[in-house]
């Protein structure tokens, strides 16, 4: 039950979007209407509220994720296998908000949250700052979509290949899935728009 409960408690909190929210309230902008990619994630709500709006979503994106899974280790066992969906809870409330039908953010940030709530497990956290940096400024890979597309792939596979406990190498994994599909569904539906906008011009 208390697994559960930390899972419930995860999936609620990843599904408030702050990046949607904010925005809205504070400026009457939304985002997902105004952006390209229709996002509700932390990028767009610097580039269309401003920075001061765009600097509290980041904290509270990231305080989304590390709150339920950074509380989960003080009450729950990280090498029990159901800990890696408590892990993964917030990011797929974030990805897939039941209120909004399943349209969500990208969850990058979300993601930095929860394994920020690992402490005082660091190698996770560290692995995906090193793909970050590694394909932001050594590798340089572009656009942000195709390099954070990259980037969990390797987070992914480094987390099985280096860290020791399992149920949390199993819960970059799960995690890294969810990222990756949403990604590869914005890029559907963006292929889909642009196709359709194309056959009305012609």
């Amino acid at each position: 039950m208390k697994y559960l409960l930390f899972i419930a408690a995860g999936y609620c909190c990843g599904s408030i979007l702050f990046a949607y929210f904010l925005p809205k309230i504070l400026y009457d902008v939304d985002i997902t209407e105004i952006s390209d990619d229709k996002n509700p994630g932390t990028h767009n709500a610097f580039k269309y509220g401003s920075k001061v709006v765009g600097t509290e979503v980041l904290i509270l994106e990231l305080l989304k994720g590390f709150l339920p899974v950074f509380l989960g280790t003080q009450f729950l066992d990280v090498s029990n296998n159901i800990f890696a969906v408590v892990m993964a809870a917030p990011v797929l409330g974030h990805a897939y908000p039941l209120y909004r039908h399943g349209r969500g953010g990208k969850a990058i940030a979300v993601t930095f949250g929860v394994l920020m709530g690992l402490f005082p497990i660091i190698t996770p956290l560290s692995l995906l700052i090193f793909f970050y940096l590694l394909f932001s400024f050594v590798i340089r890979i572009s656009p942000d979509s195709c390099k954070s597309i990259v980037t969990f792939l390797c987070f992914g596979v480094s987390a099985l290949l280096l860290i020791d406990i399992r149920a949390v190498a199993a819960g970059c994994v799960v995690i890294t899935a969810i990222v990756l599909y949403r990604h590869y569904q914005k890029h559907m539906t963006e292929s889909l728009e642009i196709s359709l906008f194309r056959k009305r011009v012609v």
